[in-house]
């Protein structure tokens, strides 16, 4: 397997936390940007809206993260066609706490893609690794 290019990306949380707080945002990002499987997956964890930091937040944070990350490092060509809710960065298999993030998509079977995910107070740092054969 060879590299083909390196996708980085670091979210403040508070950022998903804001954007979350306004009432229609709270339904239609999560639709935005969710795969259904992720979405099925985000719908089952509580939603405690006095923490700043609850499980919706993070798991939302969590995905726009390696997405965006998925997402820069892509060719300029596929980046015209990227659409979030696409890539799934969950299995079906999931309990209530995400391993570790594998990522899939119907439209790159020849590549894969490798991903680490760190998290440290209010920041999330996805990094994704785009390999080829």
């Amino acid at each position: 397997m060879s590299v083909r290019n390196v996708g980085i990306d670091i979210l403040f949380l508070p950022r998903i936390t804001n954007l979350m707080s306004k009432e229609i945002n709270s339904r239609k990002f999560p639709l935005r940007i969710l795969h259904p499987v992720e979405y099925e997956f985000y719908e089952r964890l509580p939603d405690h809206r006095w923490d700043s930091l609850n499980k919706r937040i993070r798991f939302l944070a969590r995905c726009w993260s390696v997405k965006e990350a998925l997402f820069k490092s892509l060719d300029n060509s596929r980046q015209q066609h990227f659409e979030f809710k696409e890539w799934c960065t969950v299995s079906e298999n999931m309990t209530e706490k995400p391993a570790a993030p594998s990522i899939t998509s119907p439209h790159m079977e020849d590549e894969t893609f490798k991903v680490s995910l760190s998290h440290d107070g209010e920041y999330i740092t996805a990094i994704v690794l785009r390999l080829q054969g």
